[in-house]
C-alpha cells in the first residue's frame, strides 16, 4: 500500500516538475523565418531532446509542418492531406500530452494559411485591374470570330503554313486589314498571323455561329473546353484529335458532342 502510494506522489511530482521546465526545454529550439516579408515563428525540438508520451505524434507534427513550409516557401498551397495530417496529429498529441505547447504549432499554421489567404487576395485584386484593363479593349480594333473554327496563317500567299485556329466568340486584336480579303492579327507570342476578314465582325451580338467553347476574354483569346481542358491560349491551339468532313457543297465542318455541325474554314479539309 505505502509503495503505491509512494508511486503516486513521485508521478504527480515528476509531472508537476516536466509542466514547470516544459517552458525552459523548448524555447532554445524556437526560431523564425521570413516568408512573403512575414515572420513566422516556428518550434521544431530534435527528435532525441522530445521527453513526452506523444513523442511519436510530435515528430510526425514536426515533419508535417516541415514539409508545409518548404510549400509555402517554393510559392505551393497547403495541399489536403498535411491538412488533415496536421489535424489528426494534433489531436492526438492533446490527448496523450496536455503539457506539450500546441500553440506553436498551431499558430505556425495559422501564419501559412494566412499568408496564402493574402496572396489569394492579391491575385484577385490584380484580376479585378487586369479586367479594368480589359475593358478599355474595345477602344482599339477588338473583332471576334464568327465560324466554328478560325484559322490563323502565317501569311496570305497560297504556299501560306497553317499556324493555329481560333474559336468561335474568340475575340483578337486587328492590326489592319488588307485589300486581298485577310486581315493582320496580334497572334501568340505577339507575331502576326493573318485570317480572313469575312469571319470576323465587330460586336459580339453579331455572331451567328453557335459554339461548344466557354470564352474567357482579354488581350488575346483563351478558352476552357467543356471538359475543362484547356485548348487554346493566345490564339494556338494544343491539337486535339478531331475528324473533319467535307460537305456535298464544299463546306467543312465536324460534329460537337451534341450531334451539332460546326463548319470551319474550308481549307481545313484540304
Amino acid at each position: 500500500m505505502y509503495k503505491k502510494i509512494i508511486l503516486l506522489i513521485i508521478l504527480i511530482v515528476s509531472s508537476n516538475i516536466y509542466s514547470q521546465t516544459f517552458d525552459e526545454k523548448y524555447t532554445i529550439y524556437i526560431d523564425t523565418i521570413k516568408i512573403e516579408n512575414e515572420n513566422i515563428v516556428f518550434l521544431r525540438v530534435p527528435d532525441k531532446k522530445i521527453k513526452s508520451p506523444a513523442k511519436n505524434y510530435v515528430i510526425s507534427l514536426q515533419t508535417c509542418l516541415g514539409r508545409i513550409q518548404n510549400d509555402i516557401k517554393n510559392g505551393k498551397t497547403i495541399n489536403s492531406f498535411d491538412s488533415h495530417y496536421f489535424k489528426t496529429n494534433s489531436n492526438s498529441i492533446n490527448y496523450k500530452d496536455k503539457n506539450w505547447k500546441l500553440e506553436f504549432y498551431e499558430n505556425e499554421f495559422k501564419a501559412y494559411e494566412n499568408i496564402i489567404a493574402n496572396k489569394n487576395k492579391k491575385n484577385y485584386n490584380q484580376f479585378l485591374k487586369d479586367i479594368s484593363k480589359k475593358e478599355e479593349l474595345p477602344k482599339e480594333d477588338i473583332r471576334y470570330v464568327n465560324i466554328g473554327e478560325l484559322t490563323i496563317y502565317s501569311d496570305t500567299t497560297n504556299e501560306a503554313e497553317d499556324i493555329g485556329h481560333l474559336p468561335t466568340h474568340c475575340a483578337i486584336k486587328v492590326i489592319k486589314d488588307l485589300d486581298n480579303g485577310y486581315s493582320q492579327i496580334l497572334a501568340c507570342s505577339f507575331k502576326n498571323g493573318y485570317v480572313k476578314t469575312k469571319y470576323l465582325v465587330k460586336d459580339r451580338s453579331l455572331i451567328t455561329i453557335e459554339s461548344e467553347f466557354k470564352v474567357i476574354e482579354h488581350n488575346f483569346c483563351f478558352v476552357i473546353f467543356p471538359d475543362n481542358d484547356e485548348m487554346y491560349y493566345n490564339g494556338y491551339i494544343s491539337e486535339k484529335f478531331r475528324t473533319y468532313y467535307l460537305g456535298p457543297k464544299g463546306g467543312c465542318y465536324y460534329v460537337t458532342r451534341t450531334g451539332s455541325k460546326v463548319y470551319v474554314d474550308r481549307n481545313v479539309c484540304n
